[in-house]
């Protein structure tokens, strides 16, 4: 081995290295998973002898990238600064578009 190759113990305590059924677990998904996200790119390995390992590092990094960021919200503040309210939603534009056509058809019908 070349004197500055770190050696194989040091470089796996550093970032270990974990079976696509142990990723499976970590993420709670099933191995199918790991291997599909894995060949599509997403997930990052090495192939020691037969064995896929994947690095917790990269395990990490795909969690981050994989993360969704929350909705905004349409609501406010409440007094003690949390916010209350909910998420509109489509049904919600069903909602008001049918209270605005009551409400046309109940002018039409009074006149």
């Amino acid at each position: 081995m070349p004197l500055n190759t770190p050696s194989a113990d040091y470089v796996i305590d550093r970032d270990p290295w974990i079976t696509e059924k142990e990723a499976a677990a970590v993420l709670r998904v099933s191995v199918s998973t790991i291997r599909n996200e894995r060949k599509r790119g997403r997930l990052g390995f090495a192939h020691v002898g037969k064995r896929v390992l994947i690095p917790l590092s990269a395990l990490e990094t795909y969690k981050a990238l994989a993360l969704v960021p929350p909705c905004p919200t349409t609501s406010s503040p409440d007094l003690n600064g949390r916010h209350v309210g909910t998420l509109r939603g489509p049904m919600d534009d069903v909602r008001d578009a049918l209270r605005r056509a009551r409400q046309i058809a109940n002018k039409h019908n009074r006149s």
